[in-house]
């Protein structure tokens, strides 16, 4: 748990919490997401949401920013901007490029059917990870992502001696003499 700022509630915060929701106790609810509690001075109210890239053919999530204004549109305080640039659901490259500080080359060919839906920025220390999400006709349910890492200490051999040859969870590929991994994971993201 930590505390965000929400216009209009009791000292100015709530709290966000995200992983693995158990809110039983409170409603018919459980699931991998995320939660944000408020109280003001005459209530207290909670959103349950799902993270980004569920099994689903729509969007059904919210981002912690989203989630956010949500409450204070709920206690009539509004203290984040309106044109504040959401780093889990950027539309737009050129605001992605100027959160991440770097150029983002985007694909000159893509399978049939695949579009760019929106980017995600992440910074962790010195990491920077700029990610576009292809889907397939808007399907949440089959999603490509291509992403962008500065900053990190991981390399490609790092990568190679950690791997199991009986069950390799990535094959080392070359594009146009640039080394690279296809990996074979499952993607879900939990939290924000």
């Amino acid at each position: 748990m930590k505390t965000v700022a929400i216009g209009g509630a009791r000292g100015g915060l709530g709290w966000y919490g995200s992983g693995q929701i158990v809110a039983s106790n409170i409603c018919r609810y459980f699931g991998l997401g995320h939660v944000l509690q408020v109280q003001t001075d005459t209530l207290t109210f909670t959103l349950f949401a799902n993270t980004q890239l569920s099994s689903s053919d729509q969007r059904n999530f919210l981002t912690p920013l989203e989630m956010a204004r949500l409450a204070e549109s709920l206690t009539g305080v509004h203290t984040i901007p309106a044109d504040q640039v959401d780093p889990d659901f950027i539309t737009v490259l050129a605001d992605a490029e100027r959160l991440a500080g770097f150029h983002f080359k985007l694909p000159t060919r893509l399978p049939a059917g695949l579009a760019l839906d929106h980017f995600t920025y992440q910074k962790t220390g010195s990491t920077m990870i700029l990610s576009a999400y292809y889907l397939y006709e808007r399907s949440y349910f089959d999603a490509v992502v291509v992403s962008v890492t500065t900053g990190s200490t991981d390399t490609l051999a790092t990568l190679d001696t950690s791997r199991d040859p009986q069950n390799p969870e990535f094959l080392k590929v070359r594009v146009r003499g640039t080394d690279g991994i296809i990996s074979r994971v499952s993607m879900i993201r939990v939290g924000g």
